[in-house]
């Protein structure tokens, strides 16, 4: 799949995640990308509980899909 592409439905969520990860811009990572529990989640954060499958990387993965952000 090339660069910047929208990652298909088919690939399972932490892929698809990783893959649009990816391709934001170092700038952006910082940057707030869902609230849990009222406390703001920045793309770093996401990415390394998400990768590392932890409890909350779950959540934020839910909430994601739920926002069809990914």
């Amino acid at each position: 799949m090339a660069e910047g592409k929208i990652p298909p439905a088919g690939k399972d969520p932490i892929s698809r995640f990783n893959l649009i990860y990816m391709n934001l811009p170092m700038a952006e990572r910082i940057q707030a990308v869902a609230v849990i529990d009222d406390q703001p989640v920045s793309w770093e954060m996401a990415h390394r509980e998400i990768n590392n499958k932890t409890k909350l990387g779950m959540g934020i993965l839910d909430e994601l899909i739920m926002l069809k952000i990914i």
